[in-house]
Parts: C-alpha cells; sequence; structure tokens
C-alpha cells in the first residue's frame, strides 16, 4: 500500500486555503493537515517549535499565510507578514522539508504601474509594504533553499 504524502497547509482559514484543503481532501493520495492563526499564531516567533510538530522531513508546505493588503498597507502589516515568514524560516531552521510552495502574489511587480503582461522575467518593482513583504520572504525562502532546509522551492 502506497504511502500518502502529507501536505501542510499555513494559511488554511482564507479563501485559498479552504478551496486547497477541500480539493486535495477529495483525493486518498494526500494525508493534508491544515492551520491558520488560531493553531498558531505565526507572528509569534517563539511559536515555530510547535509548528515543527506539524510536518516531518518528507512533508509538503503549502504557505499561503499573510497579513492581506485589504486589512491595510501600512509599514506594522509589512512586519507582521514579516514575523510570518520569520517563523516559517526558523522552523525551518530546525527541521528541513521536502517542498515548499509559496505563494506569494503579483504586488512584487507593482500595483500602480502600467504592466499589461506580466511574466516570470518582469521586473521586480513593488509599490506598496504589502509587495515589500512578499518580495522579502521570496528571498527569506530562497535563502532556506540554498542552505539546504528546502528541497524543492516553489513560488506561484
Amino acid at each position: 500500500m502506497k504511502k500518502k504524502s502529507h501536505i501542510l497547509i499555513l494559511g488554511g482559514t482564507g479563501f485559498l486555503g479552504k478551496s486547497l484543503n477541500n480539493h486535495l481532501n477529495l483525493s486518498d493520495d494526500y494525508n493534508v493537515t491544515s492551520i491558520s492563526s488560531k493553531e498558531i499564531d505565526l507572528r509569534q516567533k517563539s511559536l515555530s517549535d510547535k509548528l515543527i510538530n506539524y510536518y516531518d522531513e518528507n512533508s509538503t508546505i503549502i504557505f499561503l499565510s499573510a497579513i492581506k493588503r485589504n486589512f491595510g498597507d501600512s509599514l506594522d502589516t509589512y512586519h507582521q507578514n514579516i514575523k510570518i515568514g520569520m517563523t516559517v524560516v526558523n522552523a525551518l531552521q530546525k527541521k528541513s522539508i521536502k517542498h515548499l510552495i509559496y505563494v506569494s502574489s503579483c504586488a512584487v511587480y507593482g500595483e500602480k504601474n502600467e504592466q499589461k503582461n506580466i511574466t516570470e522575467t518582469a521586473n521586480i518593482n513593488p509599490t506598496s509594504f504589502y509587495g515589500d513583504s512578499k518580495v522579502s520572504l521570496e528571498i527569506m525562502l530562497k535563502h532556506m533553499k540554498n542552505d539546504g532546509r528546502i528541497n524543492y522551492l516553489s513560488m506561484i
């Protein structure tokens, strides 16, 4: 009998998290754990020790957690998003992961510009604190990949 792949969804109560959780649970191929800020408030870096109990080295983490821009585009929301990322990075430094999928945002390319056709080669040019936080988290996760803490990193 084939062992089910384990998937941990960070940000499981948001629109994408709920939809993804429902979709993945339709398959017998996955064992899905979905957590939200009710289980672990990722803004508290000290909870990285709790986070590592939710995955093992062969798990896939889907990182959706964020303070959305509609809650305010301020330096405070930037800091909160960085805290979320730091908790994940801190956990990865303690326990590596097989695959991490980070759902970023088109805000990394800027929201106040005329770019119509954004591709993977488009220049990163965030124009909001939200976009800045997403770029910062992308960079942190690339460092974790380069340090061997993530075997496969996908950013979408």
